[in-house]
């Protein structure tokens, strides 16, 4: 997969539940690009080695659609989350997968013009469709929903967070002096493959 500083971005996040999947939809900020990951929902208690199938779905690009009348037709699924900022991630307890997500975050500084939000609240949705209430799983639930998400984690809808100083630094150089001097095109294109490539995971 690879990562580009200056793509567009999802910034509106909506969940749609059915009995077989979930299905997680990034909206762009005008609501015209759609971008829908399905994620299988297992029936009953989870082995040891069971995964989760993830499946990109739908891409749709200027497309002006009522998006929960189609999830509705097309998979039967109802809403159940329209106010998520960011996917904190998938964890994996004795019983059920759940999916965490950031249900508010506030803008605490910029990094050259790009915004960094602070999580302020999380959520837990079990993934698995039963779920056994066990001691054991009511003991992990817990344990992750003591861990403080609030102030200590952040995120960027524009920005790669996972990028040192240095490189930043290398690459904020490396496009300013584009764009201002004569750079010959095959020049270009090898910067622009060195920067992607430092991105690829």
């Amino acid at each position: 997969m690879v990562i580009k500083e200056k793509c567009s971005s999802y910034e509106n996040i909506v969940i749609f539940e059915s009995k077989e999947n979930y299905f997680i939809c990034g909206l762009d900020s005008f609501n015209k690009n759609y971008a829908i990951l399905q994620v299988k929902r297992p029936k009953s208690i989870i082995d040891q080695d069971d995964v989760l199938e993830l499946q990109v779905l739908e891409n749709f690009e200027n497309r002006d659609i009522d998006l929960s009348k189609w999830m509705s037709t097309e998979y039967k699924a109802s809403l159940i989350h329209d106010n998520v900022k960011a996917l904190f991630g998938f964890v994996k307890l004795s019983e059920s997968f759940y999916l965490i997500i950031v249900t508010d975050a506030i803008p605490v500084a910029t990094i050259h013009g790009q915004l960094i939000y602070s999580v302020q609240d999380t959520a837990m949705l079990p993934i698995t469709y039963r779920i056994r209430n066990t001691s054991t799983e009511s003991k992990y639930q817990q344990i992750i929903q003591s861990l403080k998400f609030k102030d200590e984690f952040y995120f960027s809808y524009t920005y790669p967070l996972f990028n040192n100083l240095q490189n930043h630094l290398q690459e904020t150089r490396f496009w300013n002096a584009a764009s201002t001097t004569n750079v010959n095109a095959e020049g270009l294109v090898e910067s622009i493959d060195q920067i992607e490539d430092r991105f690829t995971v």
